[in-house]
């Protein structure tokens, strides 16, 4: 039966996790839902693992002895799942039933999709403050289908992971998440899943939705580590290079440019990945760069980096004057 599997990761955030799991709890029984499972990644004493199997007896609880990252704990889940459908979400996150029926719906009625995305809310909730649908902040990503790679690598084709409904086949055939990242995971997921022929489709017609909860930088691992971060984006765009799914200028643009402006960044990135993309502008045309790129033609892009990090910092002291 075509069913959907709920797998939702879990670190330090039990207040969020139980609300969660309060409002999922009359969907269990609910013909379109098959399972939930939670791999918990920081609940490691017995009598507290104890309580959340009293508490949530529907769910499958996977307790895990050590933090091996969002990639690794999602895998797991994926390996468990016994749905044909999957949906991924973060602990501090909303989804509402409606989004998993309509998409549900949709893939079933759409066979050779593999992932429907939908609309996501920020917000900033808490448990004494509730979110609440308001339609004029619900964002999608530009683009309706997928037809080459530069569309998962713009800013504005970010979609977030609880957003989407995937086909289990389709994540299983690219091996599910690269467990080496932290970080930027998720697109490299869309990438690999793209470069392997799957299809995504936007479907606005579908029921909202995601609330994506803004995290403040105590939480966000992204916020607390940048250089890992951004490692993270310098990698998914040398697997668009590698694998050669730059096919259009638009492709070539925001690759190339992603990578000079992560590189004139003052963020001290692996060395190994630094060179390699200074490697990499060395042979691009300027075409597909900013046009002050032209002097790391004349003087080598790491002397243009070091010239504009010098110009940062002196113009940093002049303002503080």
């Amino acid at each position: 039966m075509n069913k959907v599997s709920i797998v939702i990761i879990h670190h330090n955030r039990s207040n969020y996790l139980r609300y969660q799991l309060d409002q999922y709890k009359p969907w269990h029984e609910l013909k379109e839902i098959l399972e939930f499972i939670v791999i918990d990644n920081s609940t490691n004493d017995i009598v507290s693992q104890d309580k959340l199997n009293t508490a949530y007896p529907w769910v499958n609880f996977q307790f895990l002895t050590e933090n091996l990252g969002p990639s690794h704990s999602r895998n797991i889940g994926l390996n468990l799942a016994k749905g044909t459908f999957i949906q991924f979400i973060d602990d501090d996150d909303l989804i509402t039933y409606e989004k998993l029926s309509t998409q549900a719906e949709f893939l079933i009625k759409n066979p050779k999709i593999d992932v429907v995305v939908g609309g996501t809310q920020r917000t900033d909730w808490s448990l004494t403050k509730l979110p609440k649908k308001i339609t004029s902040k619900i964002t999608y990503p530009n683009f309706d289908e997928i037809n080459h790679c530069g569309q998962l690598l713009e800013t504005n084709g970010f979609f977030q992971i609880g957003a989407a409904l995937f086909r289990k086949d389709a994540l299983m055939a690219v091996n599910g998440f690269d467990e080496d990242r932290w970080l930027i995971e998720d697109v490299n997921l869309y990438l690999r899943l793209f470069s392997n022929k799957a299809k995504f489709k936007v479907d606005k017609n579908s029921s909202f939705g995601l609330f994506w909860k803004m995290n403040t930088n105590e939480y966000s691992l992204s916020n607390r580590n940048q250089a890992l971060f951004l490692e993270g984006c310098l990698l998914n765009f040398f697997y668009c290079i590698d694998n050669n799914l730059l096919v259009t200028d638009a492709d070539c643009e925001v690759t190339y440019s992603g990578i000079f402006n992560i590189l004139n960044q003052d963020v001290s990135v692996n060395q190994a990945l630094y060179q390699k993309g200074i490697n990499i502008l060395k042979e691009q045309s300027i075409h597909y760069l900013p046009r002050y790129a032209i002097m790391g033609k004349l003087i080598g892009f790491n002397g243009l980096f070091k010239l504009t990090s010098l110009y940062r910092k002196i113009k940093s002291i002049l303002i503080k004057r």
